[in-house]
């Protein structure tokens, strides 16, 4: 399990994370290095960001067209969501109830904010890594 202490993810970490329990790659996770991803730290899961825009949420009655749905009553049925501009990656929050906190500071709604490695993203409870 990671932990907030997590303070640097590198490649040999998340290529062990990704192999099966025989030591063989996954063949159905992406090769990281054409993609970038999300690390849910509660459990490890990797999210990989294939699209553009990249929604997240929580899915209900109201949305169902969310790219990456968390388990989490704080998080808003749309409540933020990852483009890509010009080789850059942006996170924007999407005026969501408990707000996007990116390396402990607050969005402001609607606005973009520039992602890097290893930035630690907010949503509510949830504490996201982007690789």
């Amino acid at each position: 399990m990671i932990d907030d202490r997590t303070t640097n993810i590198n490649n040999s970490w998340i290529r062990t994370i990704l192999k099966s329990e025989d030591g063989e790659p996954q063949m159905d996770k992406p090769d990281l290095s054409i993609y970038h991803a999300l690390l849910d730290t509660r459990n490890g899961e990797l999210y990989p960001i294939t699209v553009s825009p990249f929604r997240i949420g929580r899915i209900g009655p109201e949305n169902t067209e969310i790219d990456l749905s968390l388990d989490d009553a704080l998080i808003s049925h749309i409540h933020a969501h990852i483009f890509s501009e010009n080789g850059q990656e942006y996170i924007v929050d999407d005026k969501s109830m408990n707000g996007t906190f990116l390396n402990g500071k607050q969005l402001k709604e609607g606005e973009p904010a520039p992602l890097y490695k290893n930035d630690d993203i907010r949503l509510a409870n949830i504490k996201l890594i982007y690789l």
